[in-house]
Formats: C-alpha cells, structure tokens, sequence
C-alpha cells in the first residue's frame, strides 16, 4: 500500500518540496506569486540550497518558473493550459486504465475505491483553503497516483505525475473567489 501525501519524507529536500507545494496547493502561493531561497529558508528552517532544490523540482513538475536573480514565480496558467493538461491526462491515463486493469490487485482495487469514497464525501463541502480542500486534494493525487502505480509502468507514471499537480494547482484556484489562475 503506498503512503499518502503528508506522511514522513525521505530527506530535507522531499519534505521541503512537499511544503512548498503544499502551501502551492493550499493557495497560500498564488499563481504569479514571487518566491525567494532565503525567507523561504528562514520560516523553513533549512538551508537555501536546500529549497533552492525543492524550487528545482518544483519548476521541473512545472509549478515554479526561475526569475533570475530574483527567485521562484508560482506559474500562472491560462485557459489554454488547463486544455492541454486535460487533454494530455486523459490520453495517458486512459493508457494506465487498461494497463492497470490488468494488473489490479484486491488491495489496489480497495485503495481506489477508499480514495474515490473519501473525494464523493468531501467535494460537496470543499472549500478554498479549509481542511476539506486539502483532503479533497490529496484524495485526488493519492486516487490519480494509485490508478498509474498500477499500471506498472515508470515512463508513464514520470509523465503524468506533474501532469496531475498542474490540474491540482488549477482546481486549487477554481476554489478562489476569482475564479481565475
């Protein structure tokens, strides 16, 4: 059973990287929002070269875009975006589809249902930024991660790993009161 988003990390740098995204997803870092290492680093408690690599990472799931001397830009993302991000989810994870269908097991076919279980009982009460949006948001990527898990197959779990967070980042802000990324 693999770990949902949340639980213990790895290294400085994957916990890191998973508070900034979370803040990302949160809202606290909105679209157009500027970054900088060293406040980062501060309210963190790591060192700059620490998120600097988390940015990294970051900017390669394409949710940070590097200003120059200047730090880390949340993306904003247009209605051509959330097109494409869309149309690119669904043809690759209609690739995991069949190929996980093949290979689910009783327990991955449990998790999935968990997940989808938990997202029908909390979109109706979701709202931008209450601890219902964040469940809503985890159940999400855990049900999208356990479904490409299954497929078994790296390559196409890579690709539509970041996929996925951009969707989040766009659901994230069709929570605001803009309506707008």
């Amino acid at each position: 059973m693999r770990q949902p988003v949340g639980f213990k990390f790895s290294s400085v740098t994957d916990a890191t990287f998973q508070a900034l995204l979370g803040q990302i997803l949160r809202g606290a870092y909105k679209p157009g929002h500027v970054l900088k290492e060293l406040p980062l680093a501060t309210e963190l408690g790591v060192t700059t070269t620490t998120v600097k690599r988390a940015a990294e990472w970051l900017a390669g799931a394409g949710l940070l875009t590097r200003l120059p001397r200047r730090g880390w830009q949340v993306v904003r993302l247009d209605d051509r975006d959330l097109q494409s991000v869309y149309r690119l989810r669904g043809a690759l994870e209609s690739l995991a589809v069949a190929r996980a269908v093949k290979r689910l097991s009783a327990g991955t076919l449990a998790e999935l249902r968990a997940e989808n279980e938990r997202l029908s009982k909390v979109v109706p009460h979701a709202r931008f930024g209450d601890a219902r949006h964040q469940e809503y948001i985890e159940a999400d990527y855990n049900f999208h991660r356990t479904l490409l898990d299954a497929a078994g197959n790296r390559i196409l779990t890579e690709t539509v790993d970041p996929l996925i967070r951009k969707s989040l980042l766009i659901t994230t802000f069709t929570f605001s009161p803009t309506g707008r990324c």
